[in-house]
């Protein structure tokens, strides 16, 4: 039998060794776990919404000059992410989202993160353009103002949409124009002429129903210059109609006062082409029309937020 040398260990040294041990395990499980959370936040990782407009008219949402309806730089609208089949927006339930979003001349970026609840909830999306509080319509002077615009698509998912809503916005505002066909001969052909309609100009918005109501009384507003001496306009809230519109030459208002109110219109161009006589305003046409849909403007913005 061959003879073996057998070496005693001191406690001392088997304490160290099984404490080396014990931290050996706990380093690796510790690895472990920190290798799981990081997967868990990869895959659990949040999707925000990106957003993309489109002015689905080419009237303008200035809708003085005639050109075509572009969204600008430093313009800013709302958008409102509610559950499906939700329709209190004034009290959103859990998991909506809401937040501003400002125009930058290429991209759309807001003052808050948007992000997809889960990859499956269906939400519906609503737009409003200005994004302000307090909304008045009426136009003084040769100050251009900003059409109020409404956009709304349903039924999205982070699964079915990509993450990206397309928000198409429409007109709410109808658009009032007077041509001036003829002025009476004493009228100086250098005088300035201004054009005034009695109408409301307040109103609050509806953003479910995407409509705007007017409210409050009636007020002289003055319309927009668009050709001196020919053309006019401005934009108000839809209404029951107005009865009067006056030209003043400097000098004498000539009023026009009508029998049948003149429908204005949501999302509708009524011109009115008037004449001036001798001492009164002579009718000549009153015509209602959509906005022109045959164009669509698209700044091709993708939103960030």
């Amino acid at each position: 039998m061959k003879a073996r040398l057998v070496t005693l260990k001191n406690d001392n040294d088997m304490k160290r060794k099984v404490y080396f041990l014990s931290q050996c395990l706990a380093a690796m499980s510790l690895l472990m776990t920190t290798s799981c959370q990081s997967d868990e936040n990869v895959t659990a990782q949040e999707h925000r919404v990106e957003i993309t407009t489109v002015i689905a008219s080419n009237a303008t949402r200035v809708a003085y000059d005639g050109k075509k309806a572009e969204f600008e730089a430093n313009d800013k609208l709302e958008v409102i992410g509610v559950p499906t089949g939700t329709t209190d927006l004034a009290t959103l339930p859990s998991g909506s989202m809401k937040s501003d979003f400002q125009f930058n001349g290429t991209t759309w970026t807001s003052d808050s993160r948007m992000v997809w609840d889960t990859d499956d909830t269906l939400y519906d999306f609503y737009g409003v353009y200005p994004c302000q509080t307090n909304y008045v319509a009426a136009i003084q002077g040769n100050n251009a103002h900003d059409d109020v615009m409404f956009a709304k698509t349903t039924g999205l998912s982070y699964n079915n949409s990509g993450g990206k809503v397309t928000l198409a916005f429409s007109h709410a505002m109808a658009k009032l124009v007077v041509n001036i066909s003829k002025l009476r001969d004493e009228i100086a052909s250098n005088a300035s002429l201004t054009v005034n309609v009695k109408a409301k100009s307040l109103f609050d918005i509806d953003i479910y129903n995407q409509k705007v109501m007017a409210k409050g009384n009636t007020s002289s507003i003055r319309l927009q210059e668009l050709t001196p001496r020919e053309s006019y306009a401005t934009l108000l809230p839809s209404q029951d109609g107005v009865t009067t519109i006056t030209i003043n030459d400097g000098t004498k208002d000539y009023t026009w006062l009508s029998s049948t109110a003149i429908p204005l219109s949501p999302n509708k161009i009524t011109t009115v082409t008037l004449s001036v006589g001798n001492d009164h305003i002579l009718i000549a046409t009153v015509n209602v029309l959509p906005w022109n849909y045959d164009e669509i403007s698209n700044n091709g913005e993708q939103a960030e937020n």
